[in-house]
């Protein structure tokens, strides 16, 4: 028994009993996981620069929110 029939008699077979194969047309590949290989990981940021990004956009929409309501009355 080949590889290929192991494989399909361990894996496959339990959930698909009728799949099959083509002997002749089996090709070998490879894959490659782009992330093991190059992704970089970032220190995460800290709570307080967090907190003080959500505070900054916090004014800014209250500013943005009367200069609209502000700009509507007059």
């Amino acid at each position: 028994m080949g590889v290929i029939e192991a494989f399909l008699r361990r894996v496959v077979l339990p959930h698909a009993p009728d799949a099959w194969y083509v002997e002749g047309s089996v090709k070998t590949s490879y894959e490659t996981s782009f992330t093991r290989y190059f992704y970089k990981p970032h220190p995460m940021r800290s709570l307080e620069e967090i907190s003080a990004d959500i505070l900054a956009l916090k004014k800014g929409a209250v500013g943005l929110s009367d200069e609209i309501i502000g700009g509507a009355t007059r």
